[in-house]
């Protein structure tokens, strides 16, 4: 959905846009029949996309998998990871170090990694720890959502990296 900007880094969906790309791919005459509502006042359409306890049409999660992947088949096999910080390496903040506003750091340390490894894993703030080669390290909280973002760090963090 972020590739295709239709959501934004901290997953939010453009349902406008998505109502609208949607509905050209698959035309309302073709929804319809298949019995969704496909007016602008349906605020349902695509609440599978809500992190909701519920269970979905599963003709809608398949109409949602071919839209965004083609297949079934091609939508599983990508093993996608949620990158909230975008791709590396990220920017040495160190006022202090040459490389400073270069990407050179090239470790990342998140909380709750384990989850990030899942294909479907969200976190609303992740919590980032980057350290250069320079020594420094500092941490960022949620998601680069602007160009200024990724100049912007939440701590220094004062402990030693381990050998």
């Amino acid at each position: 959905m972020i590739k295709r900007n239709l959501a934004t880094l901290d997953r939010q969906v453009y349902e406008q846009g998505l109502r609208q790309k949607f509905l050209s791919f698959y035309g309302s005459e073709f929804l319809e029949a298949l019995g969704i509502n496909v007016s602008n006042n349906n605020i349902n359409l695509f609440k599978i996309f809500r992190l909701h306890l519920e269970f979905f049409d599963p003709v809608m999660h398949l109409l949602m998998i071919r839209f965004l992947r083609n297949s079934p088949s091609t939508f599983f096999a990508r093993k996608s990871k949620y990158k909230p910080f975008g791709k590396g390496p990220w920017l040495c903040l160190n006022p202090a170090c040459e490389h400073y506003l270069h990407s050179v750091v090239t470790k990342l340390v998140m909380l709750l990694s384990n989850d990030l490894n899942s294909t479907y894993s969200y976190i609303k703030n992740p919590i980032g720890t980057f350290e250069c080669d320079c020594g420094f390290q500092y941490s960022k909280i949620g998601v680069n959502l602007t160009k200024v973002d990724k100049f912007r760090f939440w701590q220094v963090s004062s402990f030693d990296a381990m050998p």
